[in-house]
């Protein structure tokens, strides 16, 4: 699972617990166990083979294990430790205490909702209100923090830094090992961290799978998905719930446009010519409009409840973003600082990375350029698209259902154009958006990752709006010239 608000907070420091600072032995552990939460953070590290590694390599993962267990500790975490029956992996499942988890949802000023009758809006977590009961009781069943809170609490802790560290370390920063991305200082060779990801509680699954997946009939458990996997991810199901219940209405309607045009045929002469056309389009237009309107305000309704209003402005740069050779960067790689760093003209300060959006006129620069480089291969794809869909239709589609007065021959037509056109079109989607199940990345992916976008959020949109703009041109464009065909 993937909790969605795992936003990087800036590094803090906080005190050191006594009994971790120079302890390692089992008494430690034994106490971490005792006090911990459902919730956790896992790091998988990659254990060497005694029989083939070198001994370089075996003292570096006892170095570094050594390491990231003392420092977790020294952060008031806890750590248990687990090894896979091939005794190829070692798992190490961080969580936290609920005194450790206030302390720091009060410094970081993380929001709470509160109860009804204090208001129902979010604020920011005080040990005051939470005495006075004030905060509302989370969905899963927690006292005070939801699941996805406490994932976010404990990420926001691990990359932190003792408050007593004298030694001027930088934070773990274990994602960035996992991806390869970040040099270990205080060993300066090879890590063996492999993946870090966030653990929930096993009953809040059952949960969600009594009733969300297992209930077909039974409304969706929106504020727990949003409890347990974020409100990104709640709002995503909010939108789908939505849309496929108002996909009602066109679906019944064009049910009834299907039948009359049936109906109709021996009348009019042809099943592919009807008078009703306009007023199906004409109902479908309004229906959208209505559609729409409905949407944005639920969502804004949805957003006020969820505390999202602001996300997009406190929202972190992906790593993607900075590790682009095409991002300027406030200091060079030799720690010097960048001549070519760029100044934000409403603060007035440097900024850490930034890449332009570039002009379209005269000539497509920067992010411009590269938005022009995806509309050009879309356009080229979307032309391939119609010119074979066509020669389907002339070729193969149209000759089946002759003049179109024999209603069997017209639906043999009618299949083997879709068929054969939903072959090609699944074809071009495979290609342009991937296939996750055998690592397969689209060629919509590789085009929007040029562009170069700064936050997820961005890239996601730029993402949406390539692929609407791609699909909606593929299937009006090829109506169109059908249509044209038809009736030349």
């Amino acid at each position: 699972e993937v909790t969605s608000s795992l936003m990087s907070k800036p590094t803090l420091r906080r005190e050191r617990a006594g009994r971790y600072k120079d302890d390692d032995d089992e008494d430690v552990a034994t106490a971490a166990l005792a006090v911990m939460g459902p919730p956790a953070i896992c790091v998988v590290m990659e254990i060497p083979d005694e029989d083939e590694a070198q001994p370089e390599d075996i003292q570096i993962h006892k170095d570094e294990v050594q390491m990231i267990v003392g420092r977790l500790r020294s952060l008031n975490l806890n750590v248990e430790k687990y090894e896979s029956s091939d005794k190829k992996f070692l798992y190490l499942k961080v969580s936290s205490n609920e005194a450790v988890l206030k302390y720091e949802a009060e410094s970081c000023r993380y929001r709470c909702k509160l109860k009804n009758e204090y208001g129902g809006a979010m604020c920011g977590y005080s040990q005051d209100l939470d005495q006075k009961s004030a905060f509302d009781k989370p969905k899963d069943g927690f006292p005070v923090f939801n699941s996805a809170l406490q994932q976010k609490i404990i990420l926001s802790v691990m990359e932190s830094l003792p408050y007593d560290d004298k030694e001027g370390t930088e934070p773990l920063r274990l994602k960035d090992r996992a991806a390869g991305k970040y040099g270990d200082p205080l060993l300066d060779r090879k890590t063996f961290v492999r993946e870090v990801f966030p653990l929930h509680h096993q009953r809040i699954r059952f949960k969600l799978t009594s009733e969300w997946a297992g209930a077909f009939f039974k409304p969706q458990p929106l504020p727990l998905i949003g409890e347990y996997f974020g409100e990104k991810y709640s709002l995503f199901f909010t939108f789908h719930g939505f849309y496929m219940s108002m996909l009602c209405i066109p679906a019944s309607i064009g049910l009834c446009y299907s039948i009359a045009r049936l109906l109709m045929a021996d009348m009019t002469g042809s099943y592919l010519d009807n008078p009703l056309m306009p007023v199906m389009a004409i109902v479908i237009s309004l229906w959208s409009c209505v559609f729409v309107k409905y949407w944005a305000n639920l969502e804004s309704a949805k957003r006020f409840d969820w505390d999202t209003m602001e996300f997009e402005l406190e929202e972190a740069v992906q790593d993607l973003f900075k590790n682009s050779p095409k991002t300027v960067k406030s200091v060079l790689e030799d720690g010097t600082p960048n001549p070519d760093a760029q100044v934000n003209p409403v603060t007035g300060e440097i900024e850490d990375y930034y890449y332009d959006n570039g002009d379209w006129f005269p000539i497509p620069t920067f992010r411009a350029r590269s938005q022009l480089v995806t509309f050009t291969v879309i356009a080229i794809i979307n032309t391939f698209n119609i010119l074979v869909t066509l020669c389907i239709w002339k070729f193969i589609a149209r000759p089946i259902m002759g003049d179109g007065s024999n209603t069997s021959m017209v639906f043999v037509g009618g299949a083997v154009m879709g068929a054969l056109s939903g072959i090609l079109s699944f074809t071009i989607d495979c290609v342009m958006d991937g296939v996750p199940a055998f690592d397969f990345q689209g060629l919509m992916v590789k085009l929007i990752e040029d562009e170069n976008w700064r936050t997820e959020t961005e890239d996601e949109d730029a993402n949406i709006m390539k692929t609407f703009f791609f699909k909606v041109c593929s299937v009006s464009s090829r109506a169109t010239l059908l249509e044209q065909e038809q009736n030349p």
